[in-house]
């Protein structure tokens, strides 16, 4: 089964779901179940000018039935709610599907966090689940996300950088064969052989280790963040590698736009969600563009 939970009850997720939805045979629906509060739904429907019927455990419109589970009372915020019904529920054989939220919506216990990611790391008790993008011929990973720009150099070490890797491989190679990685450098030019920092000489002993470990990819590395895309024609098979969030989504949303997937790897099952949020400018107009959630879910299909 495909856990589509609600997201920003404010923003463009079950907008971009529902329309995209259309697009499929009622034998593919059947796989999704929609986690989510009635009034949230029923806010979005009505603003997409829809005729439907919501039942305890299904949704009609536009001559399709949706499996839904509605929760009735909000406890901490709807993001979150309807992700723990979700992640009470969810099987090793199924995925995932978060829809956009914002970073003050998520609670993991009574502590605010600062993402999807960050959630899924303190309840499975794993600092090493990692954030990948998706698109079309790329494969992206980061390995650190939404923390302060201070901190990026510190919390690379040789240990994490690898165990982050090697899981990333670990888990793409089942859908996406990977032949070849790419190491973005941490500082400008890869800290010009020590006259910036000596950050990057980590790269060394981690494309050292992993080269034992994976004897059949080809390890590059570090380069220069702005320019390791003109060094390499995106082609199948390529797993880029960037030190920070905005270094690696910088070049991934020129290149693609709306059309990638957000993927969380090392949980018991595959999390997925689209690479934009929640557009809160353009909630209730029926005027969001649900390309990126339509490629999410062709993609999907061919994994399960």
């Amino acid at each position: 089964m495909i856990y589509v939970t609600q997201g920003h009850e404010d923003g463009v997720g079950l907008e971009v779901f529902l329309k995209s939805i259309l697009c499929f045979s009622q034998s593919r629906i059947e796989k999704f179940i929609l986690v989510c509060f009635k009034k949230s739904l029923t806010k979005t429907l009505d603003s997409l000018h829809l005729s439907y019927k919501i039942s305890p455990d299904h949704l009609e419109f536009s001559n399709i039935k949706i499996n839904l589970k509605i929760i009735d009372t909000c406890v901490k915020t709807e993001s979150t709610d309807s992700l723990q019904y979700a992640l009470s529920q969810i099987k090793s054989q199924d995925i995932l599907l978060t829809l956009p939220t914002s970073k003050d919506q998520l609670f993991f216990e009574k502590h605010q966090v600062n993402g999807y990611t960050e959630y899924f790391r303190k309840f499975y008790k794993n600092s090493n689940i990692t954030m990948n993008f998706l698109a079309h011929n790329q494969n992206f990973l980061l390995l650190s996300d939404h923390i302060s720009i201070d901190e990026v150099s510190s919390k690379l070490n040789e240990k994490n950088i690898i165990q982050k890797t090697e899981l990333t491989l670990n888990n793409l190679n089942n859908f996406r064969f990977i032949t070849d990685v790419y190491f973005s450098g941490i500082d400008p030019h890869c800290g010009e052989n020590g006259h910036i920092s000596n950050h990057d000489q980590v790269f060394d002993k981690v494309i050292l280790s992993l080269e034992q470990k994976f004897p059949n990819i080809n390890f590059k590395g570090p380069f220069s963040g702005d320019t390791l895309h003109m060094k390499y024609e995106d082609r199948p098979g390529q797993l880029f590698i960037y030190a920070y969030h905005d270094q690696g989504l910088a070049p991934f949303k020129l290149k693609n736009g709306l059309i990638g997937i957000n993927l969380s790897l090392g949980l018991p099952f595959r999390r997925v969600s689209v690479d934009h949020g929640t557009a809160f400018d353009l909630y209730g107009k029926n005027s969001a563009n649900y390309q990126g959630m339509l490629y999410l879910m062709n993609e999907i299909e061919k994994w399960e």
